[in-house]
């Protein structure tokens, strides 16, 4: 198996899981390691995967630096493109609203107002079913 447990319990959906292992080990080493075959973080397993619990674990115990979310695999893919191109509509919203906090933090007024408005058109056009491409 080339996933770590971490990778593992984020691919599983298992928040109880990770959050042993972030309780054992220590949020900065639960969210760091890569898989030895694409370079995957635990965060982008979450992003093909859907795993949203998993993702404000990781996140909210690291912060979103340490945790990756600006961070490609070997590929060079970020991670809403993972979650894009795997129709998980529910880790796409929250990697927008952490990019709202991002932009926010960095003083981007520009382009949180964006975020903003994008996250706001999700909230008015939800349709229940939030993990489902559309074709």
């Amino acid at each position: 198996n080339l996933f770590s447990a971490v990778h593992c319990a984020v691919y599983q959906g298992s928040a109880h899981c990770l959050e042993l292992l972030i309780n054992k080990f220590g949020g900065q080493a639960v969210a760091a390691p890569r898989d030895s075959s694409c370079g995957l973080l635990p965060l982008h397993v979450e992003a093909s995967a859907g795993s949203v619990k998993c993702a404000r674990l990781i996140l909210n115990s690291v912060g979103p630096e340490l945790a990756g979310l600006e961070t490609t695999d070997f590929g060079r893919t970020l991670l809403i493109l993972c979650a894009a191109v795997n129709g998980q509509c529910n880790a796409i919203e929250l990697l927008l609203e952490w990019a709202l906090h991002l932009a926010c933090q960095r003083r981007h007024s520009a382009a949180a107002s964006l975020l903003l408005n994008w996250i706001e058109s999700l909230g008015n056009s939800d349709t229940g079913d939030n993990n489902t491409s559309q074709s």
